[in-house]
């Protein structure tokens, strides 16, 4: 789902939040920076639940691991981000297309970047064209 989140000094962003279970992935693994089971990193603490961050979130409100955000009325601490490194070198090797299969005329009509997979959590949403 896309949601706006909030750093503590009041910068925003636009995001795509992905909620996953324990069977997430169903193949593969999640390359984490820093490396760490994903239940750990999800899992609630302090009052707060983990999520991993694409680096360009980072990047856009100047966070860190350890820092907190809010999305909605949840508290959320970002432990980790995503290692895009990881997942590039995958789907270089990977046998078939880089984007998903569409399926029907919203596929279709949806930018390139928003068919694209992501592997957790939360990322900037794609600009609109």
């Amino acid at each position: 789902m896309r949601a706006m989140a909030r750093a503590d000094d009041g910068r925003t962003a636009l995001v795509e939040v992905k909620a996953v279970d324990a069977a997430y992935p169903l193949y593969g693994e999640v390359a984490l920076d820093p490396p760490q089971p994903l239940a750990a990193l999800l899992a609630q603490r302090d009052g707060a639940f983990g999520a991993a961050a694409d680096p360009a979130l980072l990047a856009r409100l100047d966070l860190k691991p350890g820092a907190r955000i809010t999305v909605g009325a949840a508290t959320i601490e970002i432990r980790a981000a995503l290692d895009v490194r990881a997942r590039q070198a995958r789907r270089r090797h990977r046998l078939r297309p880089a984007a998903p299969h569409q399926r029907g005329g919203v596929a279709r009509d949806r930018p390139a970047a928003a068919r694209q997979r992501r592997a957790l959590a939360l990322s900037p949403a794609p600009a609109r064209q």
